[in-house]
């Protein structure tokens, strides 16, 4: 045994012994950038975040939860360039030409970058984390299909906010495509940009449902967001 354990060490190299106390292991900071009033999905992401947090500070991890403005986007990539001195940050973000520079900015400043629930594709971002959102719409519409019943309710109503997020673009697009595709008696009518706010949504649906829909032939509605 004390050969081979002497063998080992001649091919591994003599260790090097270090005097005094052992080094700590390196803290990381941690960054997770957020919407900021912009969904009560969202509201619940950051508290789960805050929950975690005690978990961070045992594996070394000094975290920091950002939540910045998405109605204005050169507001958003101007604090988002301002977040520094962090090893990695998890963003949700609108999908716009400004935010992906910030984003390639901090990349080439040395940051790792990933994106989750809703991607920001084109950037420089290491990775996306979440749902085929998609795929999520195209769901949607198969189940919503299948539930319209009887030939007078054939129209679909697509709720639509006034946000730039992939995710919920992406859930409208593979909703219509399904529909298009193989319920061809189904119509989908969309509405304008809704207000983020409950109050705003309600008075702008309401006037859309007396106005522009029958509500005799309304077979669904379809929230690509949180509503």
């Amino acid at each position: 045994t004390i050969k081979k354990v002497m063998q080992a060490v001649t091919a591994l190299g003599e260790p090097t012994v270090v005097r005094g106390r052992p080094r700590k292991q390196q803290n990381l900071r941690f960054a997770y950038v957020l919407l900021n009033g912009h969904a009560k999905f969202f509201d619940l992401v950051e508290r789960q975040i805050a929950q975690k947090a005690g978990e961070f500070r045992h594996q070394n991890i000094t975290e920091v939860t950002y939540c910045f403005n998405a109605d204005d986007p050169e507001e958003f990539a101007r604090e988002l360039g301002q977040v520094d001195e962090c090893d990695g940050i998890a963003i949700l973000a609108p999908d716009l030409p400004v935010v992906k520079q910030a984003i390639n900015e901090r990349v080439r400043a040395g940051v790792h970058v990933v994106t989750f629930l809703s991607d920001v594709a084109g950037s420089m971002r290491e990775v996306y984390v979440g749902p085929d959102n998609r795929a999520a719409g195209r769901t949607a519409g198969l189940l919503m299909a299948r539930m319209a019943c009887g030939p007078a309710r054939d129209t679909l109503l697509l709720l639509s906010h006034s946000t730039r997020l992939s995710s919920e673009i992406d859930r409208r697009v593979g909703f219509a495509q399904l529909i298009e595709e193989d319920f061809k008696r189904l119509r989908i009518v969309r509405t304008p940009d809704l207000p983020l706010d409950d109050e705003g949504t309600h008075q702008v649906l309401s006037q859309f449902l007396q106005s522009d829909i029958d509500p005799a032939c309304l077979a669904g509605i379809y929230s690509s967001g949180d509503t």
